[in-house]
C-alpha cells in the first residue's frame, strides 16, 4: 500500500470513528439540551474531497478536526444547508464566543455545539462522580465543560449583539434556532475498579481501562503486543489498521516511559490472541 493511499485510510478511519464515537449524554439532566444525533451513513474513502483533506491537513487539534468532520458530514447531506461553520459573536473588537454549526434541516433552522472527548474516571478525584471524569492529562473536566455550554456557549445565542447579528447575515432570529449538543466521547475506568452504574453518562461510552504507568509496567503482558496511537488516530477503533507498527511489552513500556516523565499520558491498543482492546497509560 502507498503512502497517500495509506494515509487516506487513515483519515477515513479517523472519520468513521468519529461518527460511530457514542455519545455522551444520556438525558437532559446535566445540559438541558437534546442530543443531536448523527445517523451513521456508509462513507467511503473515495468521498474525501481535496477540499476536505487540505482542511484537515491545517489542524493537528483533534476538537477541530472533530469540527471538520462533521461540517463534512453536514455539506454531504442532500437534506442539510451549512449557514456558518465557527461563526464569531464580536462586539467592539471583543470575541464574546462563537458557535460551532448554525444550519438548516429540511424546514428547521438548528444551532449545534460540537464537543469530542476522551475522559478517564478517577474515582475520588472530585466531590461527586461528574467531578471525577477528567481528561487523560489530568486538566480537562467533564463538569467544567458542561458548566461552560450551559451558561456560555447555549446562552450566547440570545445575546444581544447575536440577534444583530443574525439579523444582517441571514434574516433570521434568534428564536428561530433550535439548540441541540453533540457531545461525543470515549470513556476509560480505572483497569480495578468494579462495573459502575454512572449517572447522566452513557455507560456505552466506555471503550477501555487506564492504568498509572507503575502499575502497568507489573501487569502480565508479555504475551500481547502494543501500538502507540497518536491522538489524531484517538477516535479509531481498533479494526484494520495497516499503518500500526506493533512492539512487545518491553518495548512499548520503554517507548512511554519519556511521555510519562513529561507528565504525558498515552493511548495504547493492546493486541491479544482474542481481542484488540484499548487503554490509557496515566502518570502518577
Amino acid at each position: 500500500m502507498h503512502k497517500n493511499e495509506t494515509t487516506l485510510l487513515q483519515i477515513w478511519q479517523q472519520y468513521v470513528g468519529f461518527i460511530n464515537t457514542p455519545d455522551l449524554l444520556l438525558n437532559q439532566i446535566l445540559v438541558p439540551y437534546p442530543n443531536f444525533e448523527l445517523t451513521p451513513r456508509a462513507i467511503k474513502p473515495d468521498d474525501l474531497s481535496e477540499a476536505f483533506l487540505n482542511d484537515l491537513q491545517k489542524q493537528a487539534y483533534l476538537g477541530k478536526r472533530a469540527e471538520i468532520f462533521l461540517k463534512h458530514f453536514l455539506q454531504i447531506d442532500e437534506k442539510a444547508d451549512l449557514l456558518s461553520f465557527s461563526l464569531q459573536v464580536i462586539k467592539n473588537k471583543q470575541t464574546l464566543g462563537e458557535f460551532d454549526f448554525l444550519w438548516k434541516y429540511e424546514n428547521q433552522y438548528l444551532h449545534t455545539e460540537l464537543v469530542y472527548k476522551q475522559y478517564i474516571f478517577i474515582k475520588g478525584l472530585g466531590k461527586d462522580e461528574l467531578s471525577s471524569w477528567v481528561g487523560p492529562n489530568k486538566k480537562d473536566f467533564l463538569h467544567l465543560k458542561l458548566k461552560k455550554l450551559n451558561h456560555k456557549q447555549f446562552p450566547l445565542l440570545f445575546n444581544d449583539t447575536t440577534e444583530k447579528l443574525l439579523e444582517e447575515k441571514f434574516g433570521l432570529k434568534a428564536t428561530d434556532f433550535q439548540q441541540k449538543l453533540c457531545f461525543k466521547a470515549q470513556l476509560y475506568v480505572h483497569f480495578k475498579e468494579e462495573q459502575i452504574e454512572f449517572t447522566g453518562v452513557n455507560s456505552s461510552a466506555i471503550v477501555g481501562k487506564w492504568y498509572y504507568f507503575e502499575e502497568f509496567k507489573k501487569q502480565n503482558f508479555d504475551a500481547f503486543q502494543f501500538a502507540l496511537i497518536p491522538k489524531q488516530d484517538w477516535p479509531v477503533f481498533p479494526q484494520d489498521a495497516k499503518w500500526v507498527k506493533w512492539f512487545s511489552f518491553p518495548e512499548i513500556s520503554s517507548k512511554i516511559s519519556k511521555a510519562i516523565q513529561e507528565k504525558r499520558s498515552v493511548k495504547l491498543w493492546m493486541k491479544t490472541s482474542e481481542e484488540l482492546q484499548q487503554l490509557f497509560v496515566v502518570f502518577s
